[in-house]
């Protein structure tokens, strides 16, 4: 397998005809905002065991397979490991009387609640996005964001820059890819000192900008080309079995969140 197979697919529609997939937008995007907010409203252990038999169930709902998962960046691994050493010299309650010595604990067993939170939460961002078509997205919201226009918020504003935005996030992944592998190839032979390596990363953060400040342009003029900006389209809301299933899944793990 390739390195380009074994990359981490990021907002990519894998099709199928799975549960999760024959869901409407809607429903997977309510169900992520509701339980994202209850989970960081009372981020406990037992609520992040509840949000993650949730994303087990979204799993085997979606049937996707193994590959689409990828090979997470080695440096993800390495900034979660120093972070966790900085956070065991945090100390603090419980603590652990080691040979005489009494050590804290508290500030790992802190940092381990929220990275776990965060694995969770971006568990769920990634099954809805490879579970769904990016053109349903901007359609679903613009159908939950009905209420708010009774309230005279810039719904069609705001559903127009998600739409937009949520588009364009494959494309940026794909331009970081193509940079990378172009900085790869004309990476020289010899070790790099700290300084050059920042410099290098340096430039890739400044490349990614300037093609990303193209492509607006880009897609600016082709909007302006097309007579600007339309009105989305509202998404019929198409509730089957699969929707049903999963908003009964939702509230009971809201309900259970809350309570315990």
């Amino acid at each position: 397998m390739t390195r380009q197979q074994r990359q981490v697919n990021l907002f990519r529609y894998v099709p199928s005809n799975a549960p999760a997939h024959r869901m409407w937008a809607g429903t997977k995007i309510a169900g992520l905002a509701a339980l994202s907010v209850s989970l960081f409203a009372k981020p406990t252990w037992p609520s992040i065991a509840v949000g993650g038999c949730v994303v087990a169930l979204f799993v085997l709902a979606a049937r996707l397979p193994r590959g689409v998962v990828g090979d997470p960046p080695r440096w993800l691994f390495i900034g979660i490991a120093i972070s966790g050493f900085f956070s065991v010299l945090a100390f603090g309650a419980p603590n652990v009387h080691i040979l005489g010595l009494s050590i804290g604990f508290g500030g790992l067993l802190l940092f381990l609640r929220v990275t776990s939170l965060g694995f969770v939460i971006l568990s769920l961002g990634l099954m809805l996005g490879w579970t769904t078509q990016l053109a349903d997205v901007g359609a679903a919201v613009h159908r939950l964001a009905a209420p708010a226009r009774f309230v005279r918020l810039p719904v069609e504003e705001i559903v127009l820059a998600i739409g937009l935005s949520v588009r364009c996030l494959p494309l940026l992944a794909d331009d970081v890819r193509t940079l990378q592998a172009a900085w790869r190839v004309r990476a020289p032979v010899k070790k790099l000192t700290t300084r050059e390596r920042i410099e290098e990363v340096r430039d890739l953060l400044i490349a990614a900008l300037v093609s990303s400040l193209r492509r607006a342009r880009e897609m600016g003029e082709a909007i302006d080309a097309r007579g600007g900006p339309h009105r989305a389209p509202r998404d019929p809301v198409r509730l089957r079995a699969p929707d049903v299933a999963a908003i009964a899944v939702i509230a009971a793990a809201v309900a259970a969140i809350v309570l315990l």
